[in-house]
Order: structure tokens, then C-alpha cells, then sequence
């Protein structure tokens, strides 16, 4: 019969051996040959090698195999704290890479039903008339922030004149920064210099908090907050 430890005892116990062994039992190993000290840390290492994940890296995240393998290649250079170091900064510098440059969406609304869906995703998703809808996936903050605002711009440039209103479907921004709120504000005066009102939907109460803290609800007029995309649409008198 097997028994699966499930309380943690078997790594206290395996803990204390090894404090006991650095602290009372280092002067046996004194004397043995580098060969058998040379074993047992190849032993050590080699459970923690996982020779499936590159080539499943390498399948499904090329960003990340290629992380892998410069770390490896540091670490094997310039030794173990320089590798780890190397690979902590090509982490950090892909995530605000990849966070600078999000998904967004142009939505359109589905036929017979009250929701909008992204029309790459869904061709039979209609935009609104005289509305653009763009679902920003990302929080709103320094990297990102004059993305946002060209992407929008390029969006209502896209659909020519006769644009009444930009539609943010916030759904999936879960805070903003004053980097990100400097932007909005910008945002809003440009639109606005062209006769075009900015709606927001969806935003979650943290993201309502901190857009009233930054002066935007205010600026942006009374209305223009909205639950849903279809809120915002009717409030727009756009037929959707």
C-alpha cells in the first residue's frame, strides 16, 4: 500500500538532515574524491533538468525558448548568478515589452442579439453607425499609453468622416496610472475638437475610482459612464 505524504513532514525531515549534515557531519566528506563530489551535484542537477520543455517552448512560445536558451547560454558563460540575473531582466523586459503593445479590438454587434463581438473573430459582427468600439486588453499605464491613444486615432481615421463617438470597452482594464490618465485627457480634447464624444463601458469600480480621482469622469460629461457596450451605443444614439 502507498502512502502519499500530504502534510509536508517528509521536506522537514529532509530539511533538518541537511542542516545536520552542514553543521556536524561536513568533516566525513573531507576526504572524499572530487569524482564522487562531482556525482552527487551531476545527480542533484540532472533531476532538475526537463528535456520536454524546450521543444514545447519551442512549439508554443517562441519569446520564452528563446528566454531559455539565453539564459542557458549565460549561465554557462558567465556563471550561475550572472545567468539567473540575465534571465530575470529578459523576463522583465519581455513582460513590459508584450504589455506595451496589447491585444485590442474593434467590436460590432452580432445579429438578432444585444452583443458585440470583435469583427476579426466575428464577420458577422456589424459596427455600430457613427460609432467606433475598441476593447482595450490591458491595464492602462506608462508603456502602453501612447498606443492606446494611436490606436484609437488610427481607428477613427479608418472609418472616415461621419464618426459621432468612441466606444472603450474597459471590461479588461483593471487600473489605470497618470501616465495613462495625462493620455485620456488628451484623448478627450482631440476627439472633441472634432465633434467626437468618448463613451467608456464596462469598467469595473477600482478603474471608476481612480478615472473620478484623475478629473476624467468630470471631463468627460455626465452619461458617459456606462454598464454594458449597448448602454453606451444607445446613449450615443448610434443604430446598432
Amino acid at each position: 500500500m502507498c502512502i502519499r505524504d500530504r502534510s509536508g513532514l517528509a521536506s522537514l525531515l529532509s530539511a533538518a538532515v541537511i542542516v545536520v549534515t552542514l553543521l556536524f557531519l561536513t568533516p566525513l566528506f573531507y576526504f572524499l574524491p572530487k569524482a564522487v563530489l562531482a556525482a552527487v551535484i551531476m545527480v542533484a542537477v540532472f533531476g532538475l533538468i526537463d528535456l520536454k520543455e524546450p521543444p514545447g517552448l519551442w512549439r508554443n512560445e517562441r519569446a520564452d525558448f528563446f528566454m531559455l536558451a539565453a539564459t542557458f547560454v549565460a549561465t554557462l558563460a558567465f556563471g550561475i548568478e550572472h545567468g539567473i540575473l540575465a534571465g530575470v531582466l529578459l523576463s522583465l523586459g519581455a513582460l513590459i515589452y508584450r504589455s506595451s503593445r496589447p491585444h485590442f479590438a474593434v467590436l460590432g454587434k452580432l445579429p438578432s442579439v444585444d452583443l458585440y463581438r470583435n469583427v476579426l473573430r466575428f464577420p458577422e459582427a456589424v459596427p455600430p453607425e457613427g460609432a467606433v468600439i475598441i476593447r482595450f486588453d490591458e491595464q492602462l499605464y506608462f508603456a502602453n499609453a501612447e498606443f492606446f491613444r494611436d490606436t484609437v486615432e488610427h481607428e477613427v481615421a479608418k472609418r472616415g468622416g461621419g464618426v459621432r463617438a468612441v466606444i472603450i470597452d474597459a471590461a479588461s482594464i483593471s487600473s489605470i496610472d497618470s501616465s495613462g490618465a495625462h493620455v485620456l485627457e488628451e484623448l478627450i480634447r482631440q476627439l472633441d475638437s472634432r465633434g467626437i464624444t468618448l463613451h467608456i463601458s464596462g469598467a469595473i469600480g477600482p478603474l471608476r475610482d481612480r478615472l473620478a480621482r484623475h478629473g476624467i469622469t468630470e471631463m468627460m460629461g455626465e452619461g458617459h459612464l456606462h454598464p454594458h457596450v449597448a448602454d453606451a451605443v444607445e446613449a450615443c444614439g448610434s443604430p446598432g
